[in-house]
């Protein structure tokens, strides 16, 4: 990336040193201040040179690369187009394009060092002009690549990392043991001081895995990443400010460091110890492992009867919620069982087998026996009765156009008025107040429902005969069998 200026002849006696304009009028650079200003840059040209001189070729070369120059040099920063910045530039802003020099380059603190370099004395700005130039450098040397390539890399490395391995291979059992340290299951198995152990364990146990954000599991996250340089440790820090999460990788060995590494050896073992501690605890239950099975069983027996079950519960949902509905025992059962989960088939572990039994209220295993009394041949007949009884119900309750839907005194709203009304609110774009509501159904044409073109609407007039007051009780009684909702202004 170019970052070269075109600049007065007098400033190239500063071959070491590239001028950059900053600020908000840092389209060019007219000249550079004062006398002292040009003394503090001869200070640090030549303490730019001196690290210079003890610096290889290729690393100036690549330096010359980097800035876009024709020869080894760092930026210094020129604003209002003739006074020194008192900040160096930080190297990063310039890696992978980030900020361009042909765009103006805003005073922002993250942009620069923090150290006002002219009030330096001549060992620290030494140290300092140093720890720039090194940052430079190593800027450089990652600049050799695209951004997507070390993000690649990154990925590669973080997939790689043994933790990451470790924590992959083993996911069914870390997801099972946070499963089940909230299961309700663990409230039925015996010996509640094995239980307290094992979740205390848990906590300890899974500290490493909770450590990594759920997008991290078990491969980097698909979310922007800032990529930040460490020339210290000739490292690359990967950041997702999303997750809050960051690795960092090592261009020369190509690994990742987790922000707090894990021990390996502990970790395997301890993952390993907190499966069988649990699976010990499961095996001296046999009366919960036992109701389990019991329960797939009737789920089974269900599934035969699923069709019937399922139309008896739609013809009940479809009738008036005041009839006395035939049901059966076995209805509510299935509506019961339905909203548990359980596994097809057994599994050595009992961790793993368990975590995928999913039942929020317990007591469902107090009603195991008297579920099973109903496993038998007449079922089937017993639930045809049913839904012939429900369908005849419902041949019988059957909306009809004059069903009677409201009543005042000698005055009645049937079901094909109220369906008016509905599809009248229906088609609307705004709530209808009570009173335009009224006027509407009284017939009265106002200016205002001339407006609105109500006068046009076959709602409209549709209760000439009644007297307002019961008008709007017919309304209040619309609302409430909910054929038609109150919103905030009015009817909807």
């Amino acid at each position: 990336m170019s970052i070269a200026q075109e600049l007065p002849d007098h400033v190239n006696i500063y071959p070491s040193l590239l001028f950059v304009p900053v600020g908000d009028k840092s389209s060019m650079i007219r000249s550079v201040g004062t006398k002292e200003e040009k003394a503090q840059l001869s200070r640090l040209q030549e303490a730019v040179f001196h690290e210079f001189s003890t610096r290889s070729k290729i690393e100036l070369k690549l330096l010359e690369t980097f800035l876009g120059t024709d020869r080894p040099c760092i930026p210094v920063p020129i604003f209002q187009q003739k006074h020194l910045y008192p900040n160096l530039l930080k190297a990063e802003m310039f890696l992978f394009n980030q900020v361009s020099p042909y765009q103006r380059i805003s005073i922002e603190s993250q942009y620069f060092y923090k150290k006002i370099w002219g009030r330096l004395t001549t060992d620290q700005l030494i140290n300092h002009v140093n720890a720039v130039v090194s940052v430079y450098l190593f800027c450089a040397k990652v600049s050799s690549h695209e951004k997507r390539y070390w993000l690649s890399s990154i990925e590669k490395a973080y997939e790689n990392h043994p933790f990451i391995q470790l924590a992959r291979s083993k996911k069914n059992i870390v997801e099972a043991v946070e499963i089940m340290n909230k299961s309700s299951l663990l409230a039925v198995l015996k010996y509640p001081e094995d239980i307290s152990y094992w979740r205390h364990r848990v906590e300890i146990v899974m500290r490493p895995y909770r450590a990594i954000p759920s997008k991290w599991r078990w491969k980097m996250c698909n979310h922007e990443k800032e990529l930040l340089p460490q020339p210290a440790s000739n490292t690359i820090k990967c950041i997702c400010h999303e997750c809050d999460f960051s690795v960092t990788y090592d261009i020369d060995e190509h690994d990742v460091a987790l922000p707090k590494e894990v021990n390996l050896f502990q970790a395997t073992k301890r993952i390993a110890t907190i499966e069988r501690q649990f699976n010990d605890i499961a095996s001296q239950s046999e009366n919960v492992t036992k109701n389990i099975q019991k329960l797939q069983e009737f789920k089974y027996f269900l599934a035969e009867h699923r069709v019937i079950i399922e139309a008896i519960l739609d013809l009940q949902d479809t009738l008036p919620k005041k009839l006395e509905m035939p049901s059966h025992p076995l209805i509510h059962c299935y509506e019961e069982i339905h909203q548990v989960s359980l596994p097809e088939s057994m599994n050595e572990s009992m961790l793993l087998w368990m975590s995928n039994v999913q039942i929020s209220d317990i007591s469902i295993f107090k009603k195991i026996e008297e579920w099973q009394s109903m496993m038998h041949s007449d079922i089937s007949e017993e639930l045809k009765r049913v839904h012939i009884h429900l369908t005849q119900l419902a041949e019988e309750n059957r909306a009809r156009p004059d069903d009677i839907i409201v009543q005042m005194k000698n005055y009645k709203i049937t079901r094909e008025k109220a369906e008016i009304i509905v599809l009248f609110l229906e088609k609307q774009d705004r709530e209808i107040p009570l009173h335009i509501l009224v006027q509407v159904l009284k017939g009265e044409a106002t200016n205002k429902l001339r407006s609105l073109h109500f006068h046009e609407e076959e709602l409209f007039g549709l209760l000439d005969c009644w007297p307002e007051k019961y008008i709007t009780k017919a309304i209040f009684q619309l609302e409430k069998e909910s054929y038609i909702t109150k919103q905030n202004k009015g009817y909807k």
